[in-house]
């Protein structure tokens, strides 16, 4: 096994807004293979809104094919993002914004929209340039 040399691993912190992701996503920039879950977790679009999210997301790049993003961390909150953007998923259970219960991403008020496309990820970006041995490496180091 190759030594680990923090000196020759790229990782870097990028922001992301959520804006940005879905645009990935809708320009075919973004690998679906792993964003899907089998449930509906609406409080998670709240939790955004509070800003209480812990933001984290872990991808790597080029790794399936070159120059596409993976997500291989934080998988779980893009696919709930997702539901809600593309697929109507409805807002239930809200505690604090109760008026956007049973909301649709298309009726959200213009500020809570706007608040939620403006929401930013640290995005912990894996370089193509690293081994995959070290990829996935840091892949299984972190939790988040």
């Amino acid at each position: 096994m190759e030594i680990f040399n923090t000196k020759r691993v790229y990782l870097e912190d990028k922001p992301m807004t959520l804006e940005h992701i879905i645009r990935l996503y809708d320009s075919g920039k973004l690998d679906k293979s792993n964003l899907y879950v089998s449930w509906d977790y609406p409080s998670y679009i709240e939790s955004l809104l509070l800003g209480i999210d812990n933001n984290h997301i872990l991808m790597s790049i080029g790794t399936m094919k070159d120059g596409e993003y993976r997500v291989e961390k934080g998988d779980n909150k893009i696919a709930t993002i997702l539901k809600f953007v593309k697929d109507g998923m409805k807002l239930e259970g809200m505690l604090y914004f109760t008026e956007l219960e049973g909301m649709t991403y298309d009726e959200l008020p213009p500020l809570k929209y706007n608040a939620l496309m403006e929401h930013v990820f640290i995005v912990k970006l894996i370089s193509p340039s690293n081994s995959l041995a070290v990829t996935e490496n840091l892949i299984n180091r972190f939790d988040f």
